[in-house]
């Protein structure tokens, strides 16, 4: 069986409710091999040698690349070919001001329209991080952040909302997993925030939007720590 055949069949068992598609399938598994770091910022993607570990045909790579291209996670350079994208300081700087500022007012406006029970499910969401972290560690985690996340989206009512912050938010998580290590402990704590998160849409939207900063903030702060602890002393050596 091929492998993303394979990668779809695991996922409908947990959080696909449906079959995907199989350029879809494909991107799922592109995507989870960037995540894990199998594929490192900058590394090419080269259409006819993705389609021949996959055993796929060039065309339905190339759709599962142009899915990959719109959430920010590759890049296309023309007359070079298609790249894992690739964040540096500034990148992440400028990507976390257009976060705060979108993800503040979906939570504003998630604030004001949700129900009770649809910020109850958002609260189980955070709580299935802690249980993502458990059986599949920053993977498992992962999986579990872009649900809520998205799901937040969704509860704005905005659907452009949620089209504008998918190229942003999925890149950042990208990097935020594949560079900077995190304990068990830690992907918890970031999990209780997430919780605060939910909690805080109850309080009114400005609760809402105070939660959604306090989460940027505690990734701005591991990053910024990650750069000063292990990229500049690397950079002196």
């Amino acid at each position: 069986m091929p492998a993303f055949r394979k990668a779809a069949a695991k996922r409908r068992d947990t959080a696909v409710p449906r079959r995907e598609s199989v350029p879809a399938a494909i991107a799922s598994v592109i995507r989870e091999k960037i995540f894990r770091g199998e594929l490192t910022p900058g590394a090419r993607l080269i259409e006819n040698a993705l389609s021949k570990e996959l055993r796929a045909g060039q065309p339905t790579v190339r759709e599962a690349l142009f899915t990959l291209e719109r959430e920010g996670l590759v890049e296309r350079v023309p007359n070079l070919g298609t790249f894992v994208r690739e964040l540096d300081i500034k990148d992440i700087s400028n990507l976390y001001r257009v976060r705060a500022e979108l993800e503040g007012l979906a939570g504003e406006l998630a604030a004001q329209r949700a129900t009770r029970e649809e910020i109850e499910r958002l609260r189980d969401m955070a709580m299935e991080m802690k249980s993502g972290a458990r059986g599949g560690g920053k993977w498992g985690f992962l999986q579990a952040d872009l649900a809520f996340h998205r799901f937040l989206w969704k509860l704005s009512g905005n659907p452009q909302l949620a089209a504008l912050l998918e190229p942003v938010v999925v890149p950042l998580l990208a990097f935020s997993y594949m560079q900077i290590d995190r304990t068990t402990e830690e992907l918890f704590q970031s999990a209780d925030v997430h919780i605060s998160i939910a909690d805080a849409l109850v309080r009114g939207p400005r609760e809402a939007r105070a939660a959604i900063e306090t989460n940027m903030r505690v990734f701005l702060d591991r990053y910024f720590s990650y750069v000063l602890n292990a990229v500049l002393p690397a950079k002196r050596h």
